[in-house]
């Protein structure tokens, strides 16, 4: 087979849908292996491609989509070899307030992908929106790196195939979820069961003004194999309320498998006035405890919770188990002050 090469090349694109060009490619190949048989107009092109061979590629592109992210300002090299590897050994892009830089290896044939991802002061959401399918859970500005590969025929397939691990941090964030006491505090055994004697609207009235799900730091790490995070920690430092969050998640199913330790300064009560100081206390004073055993697993996460000193007299001390859909409503299932 006549092979066609090209050794150097510099290309700009105003608008560049990546989306639309990697199924082309795969489309061609795809014609490429039945052209023995076909006899259409498309098959020179489609023989073409299958015959070319790309040494070193440069793309620039305005505008730019990749996957559901929309970009711009982007900078690529790239090359293309006979097995239909696609490699992106540099690529650079801005992103949500921030930057995104890595590189690719994406094989057309079998569409296996593997990617090393940086970014920095990306919008946290917008970027776990892409990658994890999970929004509404971080905001913020992040910085972190992430290495992963999965099989990218679809987005079912990528994230039930994801495997590898990153880290990050975000600067001034928020979690409204896992980090917000107010949402904590609907935990099954205290609303089931009727403990905080107030009703959701009361609770909402009274934790609101102590801002707990917003964060000075947010950092973590995350470990995937088959989809699932298997090993998930983050550690949120605030100004009343800092916690350790570990357990897994299912990147596919969305169900979440978590503790959350948290400490929650005493002093926070004097920001609501009177009346909301002795609602507060009411309602904290009706959630059952557990007792900590110096020697257990609970005393050696609480030693994780960043910031503020295990002492009962400046803290509460609290334990949180998650389990459900994490973009659901009714995934806490407990919370329990620590004694």
């Amino acid at each position: 087979m006549q092979r066609f090469r090209i050794n150097s090349a510099d290309i700009y694109i105003n608008d560049l849908d990546l989306n639309n060009s990697i199924s082309q490619l795969k489309q061609m190949e795809l014609k490429g292996f039945s052209s023995a048989i076909a006899q259409d107009s498309d098959v020179m092109g489609t023989e073409i491609i299958n015959s070319l061979l790309v040494n070193n590629m440069k793309i620039r592109a305005g505008n730019v989509r990749i996957k559901n992210i929309k970009a711009s300002g982007l900078e690529a090299v790239c090359s293309l070899n006979e097995r239909m590897n696609l490699s992106v050994d540099s690529f650079k892009f801005n992103m949500a307030s921030g930057r995104i830089s890595g590189k690719i290896k994406y094989n057309l044939l079998n569409n296996f992908m593997n990617m090393e991802l940086n970014s920095k002061g990306v919008n946290a959401n917008e970027l776990s929106i892409a990658l994890f399918d999970l929004p509404n859970q971080i905001y913020g500005s992040l910085t972190g790196h992430i290495e992963f590969s999965c099989n990218a025929t679809n987005d079912k397939t990528r994230l039930s195939t994801l495997n590898g691990y990153g880290s990050f941090n975000v600067v001034n964030g928020k979690m409204p979820k896992l980090g917000s006491l107010e949402y904590l505090l609907r935990a099954g055994n205290l609303i089931k069961g009727g403990v905080t004697g107030l009703t959701m609207n009361g609770l909402i009235d009274i934790i609101t003004p102590m801002r707990t799900g917003e964060f000075k730091s947010i950092d973590g790490r995350i470990r995937l194999k088959d989809g699932v995070a298997k090993t998930l920690e983050i550690r949120t430092l605030g100004k009343s309320l800092s916690l350790y969050v570990i357990g897994s998640l299912n990147l596919y199913t969305q169900i979440a498998d978590m503790h959350v330790y948290g400490q929650l300064s005493r002093k926070v009560s004097t920001i609501l006035g009177a009346a909301g100081n002795i609602s507060l206390n009411t309602l904290f004073n009706k959630i059952p405890g557990i007792s900590l055993d110096k020697n257990s697993q609970i005393l050696h996460d609480l030693n994780k919770i960043p910031g503020i000193e295990l002492n009962t007299k400046l803290t509460r001390r609290f334990m949180v188990e998650i389990l459900g859909d994490i973009n659901g409503e009714d995934f806490v299932k407990s919370f329990k002050w620590i004694n």
